[in-house]
C-alpha cells in the first residue's frame, strides 16, 4: 500500500465516523439501490480513476472530498453515475471541460454546487453531479 492509499483510507475512515453523525448522512442521499455507498477521492485522481472505483461499486456512488481544517473539515459531495452505452447512443453534442485525464481538483474548480457534468470514457458515459459543499464538526478518532 503506497502512500496515497493510506491516506485514502485514513479519510474513508474519517468519512465513515463522520456518517454517524446526522449532518452528513442528510446530504448523502440513499442511491437507486437504497445504499449510501462512497468512494473518497484525492485531489490528483483522474477522472477515469474514480469512474473505474465507481463501476466496482455497481455504477452508483456518493463522491466525497474530504478537506481537513483546524477545527474542522470541508466535505464536498457529489453523486457520480456510470452507465455503458452504445457508442451510437452516446450524446456527444455537448462540449464538456472534463474527460478521463481531467484531475479531481480541476474538475471541482470547473463545477458549482447543483450542476452537473457528463463526461465519456469508450463507451461509458459518467454523470456527475455536485450534490453538496459543507463544513463538519472534527470527529473523534
Amino acid at each position: 500500500m503506497d502512500d496515497r492509499e493510506r491516506l485514502r483510507l485514513k479519510l474513508t475512515h474519517q468519512v465513515a465516523r463522520m456518517l454517524q453523525n446526522r449532518s452528513l448522512r442528510t446530504v448523502l442521499p440513499p442511491l437507486r439501490n437504497g445504499a449510501s455507498t462512497f468512494v473518497v477521492g484525492l485531489p490528483d485522481d483522474t477522472m477515469l480513476d474514480i469512474s473505474e472505483r465507481v463501476m466496482l461499486l455497481g455504477g452508483c456512488a456518493h463522491l466525497v472530498v474530504l478537506t481537513e481544517l483546524e477545527n474542522c473539515a470541508r466535505v464536498k459531495v457529489f453523486l457520480v453515475e456510470e452507465s455503458v452505452k452504445d457508442l451510437r447512443d452516446l450524446d456527444d453534442e455537448r462540449e464538456c471541460v472534463v474527460n478521463g485525464d481531467t484531475s479531481l481538483e480541476m474538475f471541482m474548480a470547473a463545477i458549482e454546487v447543483g450542476d452537473q457534468l457528463v463526461f465519456h470514457v469508450y463507451e461509458s458515459e459518467t454523470i456527475v453531479r455536485f450534490i453538496n459543499d459543507s463544513v463538519q464538526p472534527p470527529v473523534p478518532a
